[in-house]
């Protein structure tokens, strides 16, 4: 009887060890499962701010072509106004030529 008894010691010693290694296991798979959880937010959280990275990135492009797209009009209004100012100096000039043939003209009466 005693040997049962104390097989029966060693059996229920055994299953409490056994449920303190099932309660540590549990712990750590409960402090496993928060991890993942945290990692989780973080990766979401990590995610809004890459698309909010992109969006800014888009619009930063989307702002340069337009400041491309605005130089290259500027460029062209610069060069229509220089070639009409060219135009006007070549009008002037000749206008000059021709009032200084008027003048002329207008001399030969004055005699």
């Amino acid at each position: 009887m005693d040997e049962v008894k104390e097989i029966m010691d060693k059996q229920i010693s055994s299953v409490e060890k056994t449920d303190e290694i099932f309660g540590q296991v549990k712990e750590g798979i409960a402090a496993s499962i928060d991890g993942v959880n945290r990692i989780a937010d973080k990766t979401r959280r990590l995610d809004e701010a890459r698309v909010n990275v992109v969006d800014v990135v888009q619009n930063l492009t989307a702002i340069a072509q337009e400041n491309a797209a605005s130089t290259e009009e500027t460029s062209a209004s610069v060069t229509e106004v220089s070639n009409i100012v060219y135009n006007i100096s070549e009008n002037a000039s000749q206008l000059k030529h021709v009032a200084d043939g008027l003048e002329q003209n207008m001399n030969i009466f004055k005699m």
